[in-house]
């Protein structure tokens, strides 16, 4: 959905870095703005029209990495 496609009573919801919503019904609308290298984890259950996002940070750029290759 591109911003001109949401209708202007819709509530916009904009998750920083490390910030977590949910949102019910159809007037809401979750985002989150430069991913990178997060990790943006969206879960919707159309039986309740339940709808959240986390947004996820890695806790250091270090993490993860392997002194030696694989």
């Amino acid at each position: 959905m591109t911003e001109q496609e949401i209708p202007p009573e819709t509530s916009i919801i904009t998750l920083g870095l490390g910030q977590m919503s949910a949102a019910k019904g159809s007037g809401t609308v979750l985002t989150c703005l430069g991913i990178g290298s997060c990790v943006a984890l969206c879960a919707y259950d159309p039986a309740s029209e339940v709808g959240g996002m986390v947004h996820m940070v890695l806790p250091r750029s270090g993490e993860g990495r392997r002194q030696q290759p694989p």
